[in-house]
């Protein structure tokens, strides 16, 4: 919803959404406007983690394993990484290119290094030892 409403081509003064996720870029290719706030500071927004994983005692484990295989696609971000090799999705793969924004914008982030360094990642083992306190807490609020 935030994206619709922030980058509508026929909207001559747009809001500003503060979040939404980056991959939402790829609605450029369908009309939207849409650009991400590089050099906000400290950070332009924050980052997390998507996994892939074999479970204990699986039954067949080099299936899995191959399914983990196709799922990182090839170096020009085909096969099972063709659905989310767009613009505003980051391989964890070196070898493929960053997708660039339809029409490209003036500054695009293109390695993981630098999102590091523009975005704040998740602490996934914070949250695994704290998820019970933050919940508490977020319940509290209610």
């Amino acid at each position: 919803d935030a994206t619709k409403a922030v980058g509508t081509a026929t909207v001559s003064t747009p809001p500003f959404a503060i979040s939404c996720a980056s991959s939402k870029i790829r609605d450029n290719d369908k009309g939207q406007k849409l650009a991400v706030c590089w050099d906000l500071l400290p950070v332009a927004g924050t980052t997390k983690t998507n996994f892939l994983a074999v479970a204990n005692l699986a039954p067949h484990p080099n299936a899995a394993k191959l399914l983990i295989r196709f799922m990182l696609g090839d170096a020009n971000g085909g096969a099972g990484f063709a659905p989310f090799y767009v613009a505003g999705q980051w391989s964890p793969r070196t070898d493929v290119p960053v997708k660039l924004p339809t029409p490209p914008t003036l500054r695009w982030v293109t390695t993981l290094e630098e999102l590091h360094t523009k975005t704040w990642f998740y602490d996934y083992d914070w949250l695994y030892t704290h998820i019970v306190e933050v919940q508490d807490f977020w319940l509290s609020l209610r």
